[in-house]
């Protein structure tokens, strides 16, 4: 049976959480200090059920504290400085996720909006009805280990940062969805699976891959094309494929209504897969999505739609295709 504990998260060297965290200690509520981690197991399953284990006990959420100080506690110095920008925002990726998951017992303010919450977007969609790959979003080497255990075909992305500044250079590293393999796993050290929490995915098949945009009622579905002679990657944006416009299956636009209900937004782009005969595997909705896929197709028209239906009114001698 899971047991019910208070979870705090924060640093140690916060002298306000540091305080705060002793003195619930004392009635064995759970710290977790991102200046000394435990292992944390965040698992999502296929339908968007989450479920929390720290040190593989599984935990019942009574109450939820956050705090992140960032800008006033020091950069670790066991850690590569020019990394710390990608931690710190992991850290806060996984916080906000813990908020909204856990909404209903945070006793601090949701740290971003809820819709650009990778946790709580897996948690919609599979409210929805789409089908969500099995997820673990964990801090400490024993929870990944075990996720790979139960799902050797797995990728490991970022929660919430999306690029990487590169040292004395203008430029920016994207953070690619990667394979997670049993060699990465023992060659990554302990301290790197406690630098910031970790996503983790069973590996799903990219081959039926759409860019989806949806406005307004209107949905519009891109497959993407391999170019030829391109070797397969997991992150299908290294290929630079090209877009192809097709049929919206009625299935998904009945899934994407549902989750706007559920989210309460009204425009998003998505990141979907379509295979004939099943439920669309969802990956992830931008909120502030761009019409990149839409390019050379029906961008122009894409634009006349949305703008009409932002402002209220068809703009002055343009038609909608």
């Amino acid at each position: 049976m899971p047991e019910t504990r208070s979870i705090l998260l924060g640093q140690s060297s916060d002298p306000h959480f540091r305080n705060v965290a002793h003195i619930a200690s004392l009635t064995e509520n759970i710290a977790i200090d991102i200046d000394e981690p435990i292992d944390v197991a965040l698992a999502i399953n296929d339908r968007g059920e989450h479920a929390l284990e720290v040190e593989g006990r599984p935990v019942e959420v009574r109450s939820l504290w956050c705090r992140l100080k960032f800008p006033l506690s020091p950069i670790r110095r066991n850690f590569a400085p020019d990394l710390e920008g990608v931690v710190r925002d992991e850290w806060n990726g996984f916080a906000a996720g813990l908020s909204h998951l856990y909404s209903a017992v945070c006793k601090s303010p949701h740290l971003r909006a809820a819709p650009q919450s990778k946790l709580y977007q897996l948690r919609a969609a599979g409210l929805a009805g789409f089908k969500i790959p099995k997820t673990l979003c964990g801090v400490g080497k024993r929870p990944a280990a075990r996720f790979l255990a139960s799902h050797p075909e797995a990728v490991m992305k970022a929660i919430h940062s999306s690029r990487l500044a590169t040292k004395d250079e203008d430029v920016f590293d994207i953070l690619v969805t990667t394979p997670f393999t049993q060699a990465l796993l023992d060659d990554a050290s302990d301290q790197e699976f406690t630098a910031c929490p970790y996503l983790l995915q069973e590996r799903v098949s990219t081959v039926g891959e759409h860019r989806i945009i949806a406005f307004g009622g209107q949905v519009f579905a891109y497959r993407l094309v391999d170019r030829p002679n391109v070797e397969p990657l997991q992150d299908r944006r290294l290929m630079l494929p090209r877009f192809e416009l097709t049929e919206t299956p009625h299935r998904l636009q009945e899934l994407i209504a549902r989750y706007f209900t559920l989210t309460g937004l009204h425009y998003g782009v998505f990141d979907i897969v379509l295979e004939h005969g099943c439920d669309p595997v969802f990956f992830e909705c931008n909120p502030e999505g761009q019409w990149h896929s839409a390019n050379n197709i029906n961008a122009e028209a894409i634009g006349r739609d949305f703008t009409d239906w932002i402002t209220g009114q068809r703009a002055q001698g343009t038609q909608t295709c």
